[in-house]
């Protein structure tokens, strides 16, 4: 009898226990699943602000892609516009510049045939001065050639005739000394 009351004691705390772990079991599993709802609320208030924030940042960011957009186009047609004066104004700088260089050439031509036709007329005067002056100096030389032959014969007409009374003067002293 004690055994069996014992094993109804026993049978009795084994059920005692059970029904508490049942009772902890069903407790847990309904906080667990009260944990859970409200995770899978805070998830879905967290998703649904997260998306809210991205569509709002979204659409702030197309519209400041639309701005950016907007801001090079502008710049561009101005950069454009601006490129397009500065080849229209260096265009007319080239013409202008190939115009000033042209009169520039073309004044250096007319002096350069100018200096040229000078030079000439002076090379052709210097050559007519020159060949004057070769002329003037050959009728010099020649004239001088000719008194110098004159002067040399004269001298040699002179010595000769010297030479000539030296004998006479020695032939007549020889003379003279022989009568004598």
């Amino acid at each position: 009898m004690i055994l069996s009351l014992v094993k109804n004691q026993t049978e009795a705390f084994v059920d005692s226990m059970r029904d508490a772990h049942l009772q902890d079991q069903t407790w847990f599993n309904d906080s667990f699943l009260e944990v859970k709802k409200q995770t899978e609320a805070f998830v879905d208030s967290m998703r649904d602000a997260h998306l809210q924030d991205q569509t709002r940042f979204n659409d702030s960011f197309l519209e400041v892609k639309k701005q950016t957009e907007s801001f090079v186009d502008s710049m561009r047609d101005a950069h454009l516009q601006d490129q397009t004066r500065f080849n229209d104004s260096f265009l007319e700088v080239k013409k202008q510049t190939e115009a000033f260089v042209e009169s520039m050439r073309d004044a250096h031509l007319q002096d350069q045939t100018r200096f040229n036709d000078s030079f000439i007329k002076v090379r052709k005067q210097t050559e007519r001065l020159l060949e004057s002056m070769r002329d003037a100096h050959l009728l010099d030389q020649t004239r001088f050639n000719d008194s110098f032959i004159e002067v040399k014969k004269q001298t040699e007409i002179f010595i000769e005739s010297m030479r000539n009374a030296h004998l006479q003067v020695k032939h007549g002293l020889m003379i003279l000394s022989l009568k004598l």
